[in-house]
C-alpha cells in the first residue's frame, strides 16, 4: 500500500465539508446562506462588517462565487485578527481566486494570519497552480491553521507535491482533506514520505508542532499523470 509508511495515528477516511453554523452575533460573523440575497449584496455585506475587525467566522459557500470576489474576502481577512473559520466552498475561485485568497493569511506586518485555524475550500475548481499558492502563503510556516478541506477540486500530483512540501517546512495541519482529487499514486506517495518524516522530527524533538491526525483521500484518482 502507498500509505504504509504514514503513522498509524494517523486516521484515512472519507471527507465532508465544515459543517454549516452560525454565529448570531452579526459583528462577529458573516454567515451567507439566503436565496435572496444577491452576490453583491453579499460582498457588499462582508466589505461593510469587515471594518470593525471583530469577525470570527465568514460563511460564504454556496454563493456562486468566482476569482472576481476574492480580494473582498482576502481584504476581510487581513483586516480581522481574530477570524478563526473560513468557508467558501461550492463556489468557482479557480485558481486565480485561491490565489488571492491565500494572500489574505499574510497579514499587513507580514506574519501568518494569528487566528484562522480551519479553511474550506472543497468544490472550487482548484487545480496545482492554486494548491501551490496556497500552501505557499497559507499552510508552509503557519502554525495557527490547522484543518483544511480541499476535496472535489482539480488537484493532481504536483499540488500534492507541493503540500507534501509545505508540511516538510513545518505547518500545523493535523486535518487535511483531499478527497475527490486527481492527484495519482506519485501524490499519494509524496504526501505519506511528508507526513511520516514530520512525525520524525516531532518525535525526535527537532520540531515543536502537531502530527497529521486526519488524512482523507476517498475518490481520488490513482493512475499516474
Amino acid at each position: 500500500s502507498c500509505l504504509a509508511k504514514v503513522p498509524q495515528h494517523l486516521t484515512v477516511s472519507s471527507s465532508s465539508s465544515l459543517n454549516e453554523g452560525r454565529i448570531n452575533d452579526s459583528l462577529r460573523s458573516i454567515d451567507c446562506d439566503h436565496e435572496k440575497d444577491t452576490i453583491k449584496t453579499l460582498i457588499y455585506n462582508l466589505s461593510v462588517t469587515a471594518i470593525n475587525g471583530q469577525l470570527m467566522m465568514i460563511n460564504l459557500s454556496r454563493r456562486g462565487l468566482s476569482w472576481l470576489h476574492s480580494t473582498a474576502i482576502r481584504n476581510a481577512m487581513s483586516t480581522n485578527p481574530h477570524l478563526s473559520v473560513l468557508k467558501l466552498s461550492y463556489n468557482n475561485l479557480g485558481d486565480r481566486g485561491t490565489a488571492i485568497v491565500a494572500a489574505g493569511f499574510i497579514m499587513p506586518d507580514n506574519t501568518k494570519h494569528p487566528s484562522l485555524t480551519a479553511l474550506d475550500l472543497g468544490f472550487n475548481a482548484i487545480g496545482d497552480a492554486g494548491c501551490a499558492a496556497l500552501t505557499l502563503h497559507a499552510v508552509a510556516g503557519n502554525f495557527n491553521l490547522s484543518t483544511l478541506f480541499l476535496s472535489g477540486n482539480h488537484i493532481k500530483q504536483k499540488g500534492a507535491m507541493a503540500i507534501g512540501g509545505a508540511i516538510l517546512h513545518g505547518c500545523s495541519l493535523s486535518e487535511l482533506h483531499l478527497s475527490a482529487n486527481r492527484i495519482g499514486e506519485v501524490g499519494v506517495q509524496a504526501l505519506a514520505r511528508a507526513i511520516a518524516e514530520r512525525e520524525l522530527l516531532v518525535t525526535s524533538g527537532e520540531r515543536q508542532h502537531k502530527t497529521m491526525q486526519k488524512l482523507h483521500l476517498i475518490g481520488i484518482e490513482m493512475g499516474r499523470e
